[in-house]
């Protein structure tokens, strides 16, 4: 993965990898943002999990917000839990709120952006990613495999201001 401290202070970018390395590519991110607090849109599997799994690969941050879509909680310190990938208005409102909770440079992840049309039809997905460019003055960085869907990617893909292929 190359340097994406390249890109300055504010940046969108859409990251297509194989899904089978989509993962080490979420924690080679984190990593060199590695003092940048980190907020993360788990779309895909719990919290506790993708946090379990990011230890593993040597991502320690004490900094990482997790906004999940999966799991049930109701409250843990560091994260906030929505109902469903469908829910893209609530989604929305605690990534503000985390936003504008946590001061300072920040990194968005959201993971991963095909699982949004499991829940939600492609022109909703794409006002959703749109909205959260546009709101975003930070380092945003939205994750979708390679083997899904290309209308995704071809309908979102102006948004950003780089695809990056793996």
């Amino acid at each position: 993965m190359e340097d994406l401290k390249k890109f300055g202070d504010s940046f969108s970018l859409l990251v297509i990898a194989p899904i089978e390395s989509l993962q080490n590519e979420i924690c080679n991110i984190i990593k060199q943002f590695k003092n940048i607090p980190c907020i993360y849109i788990a779309l895909n599997k719990p919290y506790t999990t993708i946090e379990n799994m990011l230890k593993k690969q040597g991502c320690k941050k004490e900094d990482i917000y997790f906004i999940d879509c999966i799991s049930s909680k109701i409250k843990a310190k560091n994260a906030t839990f929505v109902e469903s990938p469908s829910a893209l208005t609530t989604i929305s409102i605690s990534m503000t709120k985390l936003l504008e909770k946590i001061k300072g440079d920040k990194l968005l992840v959201v993971d991963s952006l095909s699982t949004f049309l499991i829940y939600n039809d492609i022109n909703t997905v794409a006002r959703f990613v749109s909205s959260t460019i546009q709101k975003n003055k930070n380092k945003l960085i939205m994750f979708t495999p390679k083997e899904k869907d290309k209308t995704l990617i071809e309908k979102v893909g102006p948004f950003f201001d780089e695809i990056i292929g793996l």
